[in-house]
C-alpha cells in the first residue's frame, strides 16, 4: 500500500512588507512553515495573474522553514487586485491520523 505525502502542519504564515504596491516595485515576502509528523509533500508560492509559481520548495516532517522571497512586479505590469498565496500539495491539521 502507497502511504500519502501529507504533512501534519502545525503554523504556516505568509506576510510581506506591506499592503499595495506598484508597477515596478519589489514584494519582500516571508513565508514560516512548522510541520509535525508525516512526510515530505511540495509547496508553492504562487501570484495571482501569473501562471507558474514564484518558488517551489518541499516541506519535511518535524522541520520549521522560513522562506524568504523577493518578488519583482514588472513596470509593465496591470494595475489591479492580485494575490500572494502559499500552497501545500498535501497537509494535515489537527490529530496526526492513525
Amino acid at each position: 500500500m502507497k502511504m500519502a505525502n501529507w504533512v501534519e502542519v502545525k503554523s504556516f504564515t505568509l506576510t510581506t512588507d506591506k499592503d499595495v504596491y506598484n508597477p515596478g516595485d519589489t514584494i519582500h515576502a516571508q513565508c514560516i512553515v512548522e510541520t509535525g509528523s508525516g512526510n515530505s509533500t511540495s509547496a508553492r508560492i504562487v501570484l495571482s495573474g501569473i501562471t507558474t509559481a514564484i518558488k517551489t520548495f518541499t516541506i519535511y516532517p518535524n522541520s520549521k522553514y522560513q522562506i524568504d522571497i523577493d518578488i519583482s512586479i514588472p513596470s509593465d505590469f496591470n494595475s489591479g487586485t492580485y494575490t500572494l498565496t502559499a500552497e501545500l500539495d498535501e497537509y494535515w491539521e489537527g490529530p496526526t491520523p492513525v
